[in-house]
């Protein structure tokens, strides 16, 4: 298990306490700030950089798959993205410049970069290319949902999310029985990838959801599974619900959800997902971690 600490003092003199917790075994990944999380990710098993924001600094973990000892992990403070204290800091440090040297690099800058994102402009090249700049390139954020009724086996979703201090909001059409997928309302929030210089480039993770939804799909599975089984009782039923997480994330949280569903109800989850849960592998190591001192059966 990997699990580091880090103090990062603001310029206000502020102290926080930032810390991360990435699995050995599931790959999920954490990350919390003054003990409240505000980060997570799931199956994190390659190099991945994950950014958010300390009052108005940018900050960064980064992970470094290394081939000899697993990963290495750092905390940065990225001082070259375009946010408004990145902007500050640069017109402090250029007013130290001579003007005329700082317009021609300027110029030099402009010239340069016309150059080489040009073609990055183009929206061809941008769908054509877009889940190798999200990855290298994105930035994490978090939507929130708005939900219209359900019509048949699709919905109408809108998203919003903040970028470069703007609101942006988008539509799509989902399958109500996605992968994955629990029952989602209004409000719900979900993370999401954008590109920070073309926001229109993005990507919605409904598998990872904001830690309030998390909670809610929680309750809601809990209050499914003292249901349907009702020699449970509500420990035994948590402990059921963070080892199905554990095993396999929100899919996990489906399986268990949809249990009383046939195939035909739910091609992604129903009965038989639910019976290939239980009898995982991943899901009883789970069981042996988290449950030494809970007994339960279907």
């Amino acid at each position: 298990m990997a699990q580091l600490n880090w103090t990062y003092t603001s310029d206000r003199g502020q102290r926080y306490r930032v810390g991360m917790y990435h699995g050995p075994k599931s790959g999920h990944f954490m990350v919390y700030c003054n003990s409240k999380i505000i980060l997570i990710d799931f199956h994190v098993r390659k190099s991945q950089t994950y950014s958010f924001f300390i009052e108005n600094e940018l900050l960064e973990i980064k992970i470094e798959e290394d081939e000899k000892q697993g990963y290495s992990y750092d905390f940065v403070l990225n001082t070259e993205a375009d946010t408004p204290k990145n902007q500050e800091r640069k017109k402090v440090n250029n007013k130290h410049f001579v003007w005329a040297l700082a317009g021609l690099a300027l110029f030099a800058i402009l010239v340069f970069s016309g150059y080489k994102f040009m073609d990055a402009r183009n929206d061809r090249y941008l769908e054509a290319n877009r889940t190798t700049l999200l990855d290298e390139r994105g930035l994490l954020t978090t939507a929130r949902l708005s939900v219209e009724p359900v019509e048949g086996e699709e919905m109408k979703i809108s998203y919003a999310f903040i970028s470069n201090g703007k609101a942006r909001q988008y539509e799509q059409n989902i399958s109500i029985t996605s992968e994955g997928l629990l029952p989602v309302r209004s409000g719900d929030q979900f993370k999401l990838t954008f590109l920070p210089d073309h926001p229109e480039i993005h990507e919605l993770h409904l598998e990872t959801p904001h830690r309030k939804t998390m909670e809610r799909f929680s309750e809601l599975v809990l209050n499914k599974l003292l249901a349907l089984h009702p020699q449970l009782d509500e420990q035994q039923a948590n402990c059921i619900i963070r080892s199905g997480l554990e095993a396999r994330g929100t899919t996990g949280l489906a399986d268990l959800f949809y249990q009383d569903l046939t195939k035909e109800e739910h091609p992604e989850h129903n009965y038989d997902t639910f019976q290939s849960l239980v009898e995982s592998e991943a899901f009883r190591s789970a069981v042996v971690e988290f449950c030494a001192e809970v007994s339960f059966g279907f």
